[in-house]
C-alpha cells in the first residue's frame, strides 16, 4: 500500500491509552458493530479494527481464492463496469486497447460490458455499452478458448455478475463498481471482491501491472502503519480525517459520507494528550444496510399495491374476528403480508393478538407446512438468550450439553421465526440478530463455523420502538431491518363494534373445550361485556369468559358472575394489603367453586388443580363450611 513515513509518531501503547481515555466519555455498547479507525497527527493508521476491515473489505471470508500474481499477456479478461470512469481506477477509452477494444465511444454516465486477451493484437475484444435510461438486466456472453463465460449487470437490484463455466462471481453494488475476472489457462487467477479500491485492485491498476493481493479463507489486510490516503485514497471525507488529527477544528457527529464509494455514518473527534490534539478517531457505521432495508419496503409496497384490488369482497383471515373498519385494515395487510416473504413487525397494546395475527401470516404462507417458533424475548434470562437463539457447540461453557444444542432460530429452518416483544432484547444480542437478519447466517456460541438457515422473520412489541431507538436502548439499523411491513394490532376499545363478535366467537368455543354447552349469557351480561373496557384486551375478555363459565353456578351467567368493574375489585380499606386482597378472592373462589360442585369437595380441588392437603389448609384458613 505504500512505504510508512519516517515522522515520529506516538506508540502503539500511547495511542491505546489516549483511546482508553477518549472512550470513558462513550458509550461503547452503542458501537459493537461500528468501525474504528485512528490515525496519529501523520495520517498514520494506528487503529483499524475488525468492523471497518469488513465495512472496507480488508477482511473477506472467501471459500475458493487465488494466489497473488499480476496480468499477463494472453489472459483472458472480462470486465462489468456499472459507471463509466466513475469506480474503475480512471478507466478511459484508450485504456480499452490494452484487451482489443479499439474506436470505442463512451461516456462517464454510462455502463460498459467487455472482454478481451490482454495483450495480444490477433484477438479482437467485444464490448455492449449500457445507457441508463431504462432499468433491467443487461448480458454479454461468448465462448473463447472453449471457455463459456457470460457477463451481466442488473441496473435496478443493483448487482453484477461474472459467470465462468458455471461458476459465479456476483457483486451487488450501490452506487457504482468495477468488476474484473482475469483467466489464463482454464484457471481464475484474479477475481475482484469488495474493498478493491482500498486494496488498490481497481480495473485500471491491473490493467496496468499492479500486483494483485492474495485471496483464500482467513484473508485479511493489516493497514497498521500505513498512511490512511494510501488505504482510502482521493476522498474529502479522508482529508477532513487528516486535518482534523493535526488539530484543526473539523469534527462532527453522525454525518452521511461516502468512503471509497460506499455510504457510511461517520462521527469524527479529536484524541487529545495533556490537552494536545495527538491524533482523530473516525467512528463508522455501514449504510448500505439501511439501503437495502429501504428497497427491500419498496419491493413490498411494490407486491402490496398488486393485490390491492384483489379479494376485495372476501373476509381475507375469517379467524381474525371483527367487522369494523380498522379490523377490516388489520386483515387486508395481514393476508398481503403473508403472500410475500418480507419482514413483518406487529404493534399493538398487550392483549391484542399480536402473536395470533403471527401464526395466521405463517399458515396462509408458503411457509406453511415448516416451523413457526415464537420466542418470547422478555422471557429468557439475558445471560442465556444467545445460547437460547443461536444455540451452543458441546462443553461450550460450564453446565452445557456435552452434545450441543441446536437454537431456536435453527429449528426454524424454513419456516417461520416469531420474536414477540423484540423490544426486550439485550444490546449486545442485537449486534449479532442485526448480522443474522442481515446474511441469515449465525455462529453457534463456542462455535467458529457459520451456518445459513432460511427463515422468515416476524416480530412484534408493545413498544414504541422508534422512541426505544432515540434513547438509544434499540439499534437503529435493526429497527429499520425488521419494520419493513408494520401492522398495528388496534385496542379492544378501539374495535368495540367488534365486541359481540369476539364474545359470541371465544364464549362458544370455551363451552366446548370445558365441556358446558347449557351455559348461556343474558343480555345483561352481553350489555356490560360490551361496556367495559378492557385494559387487558383480548386476552382479558377470554379470561373473563372462561372465569364466569366455571364459576357460575347456574345454566344463565349473569353480570355478577362476570367479575368486572368495581364490585369485585374496589379497596374499600385503605389498611389492606396485597396478601389480604388476594385472599379474600381466593376464598371468593373456591366458595364459588364448591356451590358449583354442590360442595364436593374432590371435584372442587381438581378442577381447580389444587392438592389435597393445600385445599383443606385453605378452607381452615378461611373458615369455609363443607359440611
Amino acid at each position: 500500500m505504500g512505504e510508512r513515513r519516517n515522522n515520529p509518531t506516538p506508540s502503539i501503547k500511547e495511542v491505546n491509552w489516549i483511546i482508553r481515555e477518549k472512550m470513558k466519555s462513550i458509550d461503547i455498547s452503542n458501537y459493537i458493530d461500528e468501525g474504528v479507525i485512528v490515525i496519529d497527527n501523520n495520517g498514520i493508521v494506528q487503529m483499524y479494527n475488525k468492523a471497518a476491515k469488513d465495512i472496507f473489505g480488508l477482511s473477506l471470508s472467501v471459500d475458493k481464492g487465488h494466489s497473488k500474481g499480476h496480468i499477463q499477456k494472453g489472459d483472458l479478461v472480462l470486465i462489468v463496469d456499472s459507471m463509466f470512469n466513475l469506480d474503475d481506477g480512471g478507466l478511459t477509452e484508450s485504456d480499452l486497447k490494452l484487451i482489443g477494444i479499439d474506436n470505442i465511444e463512451i461516456s462517464k454516465d454510462q455502463g460498459l460490458l467487455c472482454y478481451g486477451v490482454f495483450n495480444d493484437t490477433s484477438l479482437k475484444g467485444n464490448y455492449k455499452i449500457i445507457r441508463h435510461q431504462k432499468k433491467g438486466l443487461y448480458n454479454l456472453n461468448d465462448n473463447i478458448k472453449n471457455i463459456n463465460f457470460s457477463l451481466s449487470l442488473d441496473t435496478e437490484e443493483k448487482h453484477t455478475n461474472i459467470i465462468v463455466n458455471s461458476e459465479s462471481f456476483k457483486l451487488p453494488y450501490i452506487k457504482s463498481i468495477g468488476h474484473m475476472v482475469i483467466i489464463r489457462d482454464d484457471e481464475i487467477i484474479f477475481f475482484q471482491d469488495k474493498g478493491y479500491t482500498a486494496r488498490g485492485e481497481a480495473i485500471k491498476d491491473i490493467l496496468y501491472g499492479k500486483e494483485f493481493y492474495a485471496k483464500g479463507e482467513g484473508y485479511h489486510i493489516n493497514p497498521i502503519g500505513e498512511h490512511i490516503s494510501h488505504v482510502h485514497p482521493d476522498n474529502k471525507s479522508i482529508e477532513d480525517f487528516i486535518h482534523s488529527a493535526t488539530g484543526k477544528d473539523i469534527k462532527y457527529n453522525k454525518r452521511f459520507l461516502e468512503i471509497n464509494q460506499r455510504p457510511v455514518l461517520a462521527s469524527l473527534d479529536h484524541l487529545l494528550e495533556d490537552g494536545k490534539v495527538v491524533g482523530a478517531i473516525l467512528l463508522i457505521e455501514d449504510i448500505s444496510q439501511y439501503q437495502s432495508a429501504l428497497r427491500e419496503r419498496d419491493a413490498a409496497i411494490d407486491k402490496l399495491k398488486e393485490l390491492e384490488d384483489l379479494y376485495q369482497e372476501i373476509d381475507l383471515f375469517p379467524s381474525l374476528i371483527g367487522n369494523s373498519q380498522i379490523m377490516q385494515n388489520v386483515k387486508d395487510l395481514g393476508y398481503k403480508a403473508s403472500q410475500t416473504d418480507t419482514t413483518v413487525l406487529i404493534l399493538g397494546d398487550s392483549g391484542t393478538g399480536k402473536t395470533y395475527l403471527a401464526n395466521k401470516i405463517h399458515s396462509n404462507s408458503k411457509r406453511k407446512n415448516y416451523p413457526f417458533i415464537s420466542i418470547n424475548c422478555a422471557a429468557i434470562p439475558r445471560e442465556l438468550m444467545e445460547s437460547e437463539l443461536f444455540g451452543y457447540e458441546k462443553n461450550s461453557f460450564t453446565g452445557a450439553s456435552t452434545k450441543g444444542k441446536k437454537g431456536l432460530i435453527e429449528m426454524a429452518d424454513g419456516g417461520t421465526v416469531f420474536f414477540d416483544e423484540v423490544g426486550d432484547i439485550p444490546m449486545f444480542i442485537q449486534a449479532k440478530l442485526l448480522h443474522f437478519l442481515q446474511s441469515k447466517s449465525f455462529i453457534k456460541v463456542g462455535g467458529t463455523e457459520e451456518l445459513t438457515v432460511d427463515v422468515r422473520i416476524i416480530s412484534a412489541t408493545n413498544k414504541d420502538l422508534y422512541e426505544e431507538v432515540q434513547n438509544k436502548r434499540f439499534r437503529e439499523d435493526l429497527y429499520y431491518r425488521i419494520n419493513v411491513i408494520p401492522i398495528t394490532m388496534p385496542s379492544l376499545s378501539d374495535r368495540r363494534e367488534d365486541i359481540p363478535l369476539l364474545v359470541n366467537y371465544i364464549f362458544e368455543n370455551l363451552k366446548s373445550s370445558m365441556d358446558m354447552k347449557d351455559k348461556s349469557l343474558s343480555v345483561e351480561a352481553l350489555n356490560m361485556l360490551v361496556s367495559y373496557d378492557y385494559p387487558g384486551n383480548v386476552r382479558e375478555l377470554e379470561n373473563i369468559l372462561q372465569r364466569s363459565i366455571s364459576l357460575s353456578s347456574g345454566r344463565i351467567i349473569n353480570p355478577t358472575d362476570l367479575m368486572i368493574g368495581n364490585k369485585h375489585f374496589i379497596v374499600r380499606d385503605e389498611n389492606n394489603t396485597l396478601k389480604t386482597l388476594v385472599a379474600g378472592f381466593e376464598r371468593e373462589i373456591i366458595e364459588k367453586y364448591l356451590i358449583k360442585n354442590n360442595k364436593n369437595v374432590k371435584k372442587t380441588y381438581e378442577e381447580l388443580s389444587m392438592g389435597k392437603t393445600n385445599f383443606y389448609k385453605k378452607l381452615k384458613d378461611y373458615d369455609i363450611e363443607i359440611d
